[in-house]
């Protein structure tokens, strides 16, 4: 995304996230800086965390990251978007041992599962925006 990015991170033990946060993004942004010939900030505002509690919120943070340069209309398709895991996501040549495949197969079973839960929300979605589009002009 131009002006953010979303990461999602699976904290294996009790740590306190948003320093490890802040040290990612300073270190980029140091990187950033040095590779561009720049000083100074990067990003604009605080960074965001959000622990998620229950599996059906986790399959739906997923999906909402995957679409977002969709929703953004920065691609039309979330396989578009070169920054985006999404095709490793919905490859069944991916590295089953990846925790991305692991958590893809334990919710969705195989990669064409959840590109069907991605893209039938999308179509869903698309549809809403041209009904209320049509009703609403």
């Amino acid at each position: 995304m131009p002006n953010h990015f979303h990461i999602l991170v699976q904290l294996t033990r009790e740590t306190d996230f948003s320093n490890t946060l802040r040290s990612l993004t300073t270190s980029y942004v140091k990187s950033f800086n040095k590779w561009h010939s720049r000083v100074g900030h990067l990003f604009q505002g605080s960074t965001k965390a959000k622990l998620i509690h229950e599996d059906n919120q986790l399959m739906h943070l997923c999906r909402y990251i995957h679409l977002n340069p969709v929703a953004a209309g920065l691609v039309r398709t979330p396989d578009a978007w070169v920054f985006s895991d999404y095709r490793f996501w919905t490859s069944e040549t991916s590295d089953q041992g990846h925790p991305s495949t692991r958590l893809r197969r334990q919710f969705f079973g195989s990669a064409d599962e959840y590109k069907k839960f991605v893209l039938d929300f999308a179509r869903a979605q698309s549809t809403q925006k041209e009904i209320e589009r049509l009703l609403f002009r």
